[in-house]
């Protein structure tokens, strides 16, 4: 009877024109599911203008690629830790925290970003061809404004 009433249910869900949970964790009754979306209403035009206008600015917004081997601070004579800066800024670049919050970290835990002799051996080094002084600079320039 369950499955009846879940493809039912599906097939009303998947005629909405927005992102569902495409995954659930755990055991969720039918009845859980329907009262998850009984009381639904859809957005509004200008909700969803706004939410594609947003989507747009993230998805063009592109995060330093690093994969966090840490090949460049071997061979970086200052030993700057560039793995651990590009992943705290690449969370600015994700929206998940302000620049404030961003600034503050990187000027407290990170300040050695400075030192950077730019003599180019970490980019040597790096397996994903990442531009590190410009990033680095970039990232320099950032904490300072």
């Amino acid at each position: 009877m369950n499955v009846i009433i879940a493809n039912k249910y599906r097939d009303a869900l998947a005629s909405l024109d927005i992102d569902i949970i495409k995954k659930l964790d755990g055991e969720f009754s039918v009845d859980e599911i329907i009262e998850t979306f009984k009381n639904f209403k859809p957005y509004t035009e200008d909700q969803m203008k706004k939410f594609k206008k947003d989507r747009e600015i993230i998805r063009e917004t592109k995060q330093i690629p690093c994969t966090k081997c840490n090949y460049c601070k071997e061979v970086c004579p200052i030993k700057i830790p560039i793995s651990q800066i590009f992943s705290v800024y690449n969370e600015l670049l994700a929206a998940k925290v302000t620049k404030k919050e961003t600034r503050e970290k990187l000027k407290a835990n990170y300040s050695v970003i400075a030192d950077c002799i730019k003599c180019g051996k970490c980019e040597t080094n790096c397996p994903q061809s990442i531009k590190i002084r410009e990033e680095l600079e970039k990232i320099n320039k950032f904490i300072k404004d």
